[in-house]
């Protein structure tokens, strides 16, 4: 799953109404530009977060693949010719909508130096769609949250779910998104039970936690139980904040921000491995410690030279 931001203007309210996102595919001058290539991107489950205004009315979940369709009757776009992209979307209302004023500082640092739908200055980017962080995404949908109030996973969860084909895949959804159902057993089983840290197997603590997280997977991810990490409380939170993440060798990381006298306070083993690590488990702790992770590098856990998979 990926997030999106589309500047739709005084077209919002037509694409709200018609439950769509469209594009130029060039100009008359057959030039095309990234924000408009961008369209061919979208793929079903992706979130999108419109703007207009300087607000943010609404949030949506493509439900379609980007084909290709002729203007819509009566939208106004500022160029393009007739040829163009579009995309079906279901979209939630933010009401009232939520202005861009009290997250701009906030999202910034998060923002690609290219191809942002803000300049430096915070100044809006004459352009349609853009392709947004995992990150960057997180703090917008926390700061909007969902119709009801919701923020964080309940935020997503709250268009996603309501996306769902059918009552079963709703259902192993929301399971899933909570640790439990299917996807928690299929968890304890690849960790055979155990913390993948401490080695805890008191059940009753320990935690089914994505490592990519929910709302920035695909509903295929969300399921997949190699995105999961068996946890107790401890490990749990620090992972699922940041504050720790684990190497391709299954090597503990730790936030560079946290000094080591805070961890032993906590009780953290600041020497840990993940035992049961497979080649699978693989891309989605890249995806952690790139989008998640706050922290710096290997050597800063405390580990020197032990063998791939030790116990501490």
């Amino acid at each position: 799953m990926a997030y999106w931001w589309v500047s739709q203007g005084e077209m919002y309210k037509q694409q709200r109404q018609g439950h769509y996102l469209w594009a130029p595919k060039h100009n008359a001058s057959r030039q095309s530009y990234f924000h408009w290539r961008n369209m061919a991107n979208v793929r079903p489950g992706d979130v999108i977060i419109s703007y207009a205004d300087k607000a943010f009315p609404a949030v949506s979940i493509a439900r379609s693949e980007p084909y290709d369709a002729v203007r819509p009757a009566g939208l106004e776009f500022a160029e393009g010719t007739q040829d163009g992209v579009k995309i079906d979307v279901n979209f939630r209302d933010v009401v009232p909508p939520v202005t861009l004023d009290g997250v701009r500082e906030i999202l910034a640092p998060y923002l690609p130096r290219r191809h942002a739908p803000l300049y430096p200055d915070g100044s809006d980017y004459p352009g349609y769609l853009f392709a947004l962080s995992g990150r960057a995404g997180r703090v917008l949908l926390d700061y909007i949250g969902s119709p009801v109030g919701q923020t964080g996973d309940e935020a997503i969860s709250a268009v996603v779910l309501f996306s769902g084909k059918d009552i079963e895949e709703r259902r192993d959804l929301a399971g899933s998104r909570l640790g439990m159902g299917e996807f928690r057993r299929a968890v304890f089983r690849l960790w055979e039970g155990q913390c993948a840290v401490s080695r805890s197997t008191m059940t009753e603590l320990l935690r089914a936690r994505h490592i990519k997280p929910w709302r920035d997977s695909n509903n295929e991810e969300r399921l997949d139980p190699y995105n999961g990490l068996l946890l107790s409380p401890l490990y749990d939170t620090a992972f699922s904040n940041g504050l720790i993440s684990f190497d391709n060798t299954g090597r503990l990381i730790l936030c560079s921000a946290i000094s080591p006298f805070q961890w032993d306070l906590v009780g953290l083993r600041r020497k840990a491995w993940l035992e049961h690590l497979k080649e699978e488990h693989l891309p989605y702790l890249e995806y952690h410690r790139q989008h998640v992770f706050l922290g710096r590098d290997a050597t800063e856990s405390g580990i020197d030279q032990l063998a791939p998979f030790a116990i501490s």
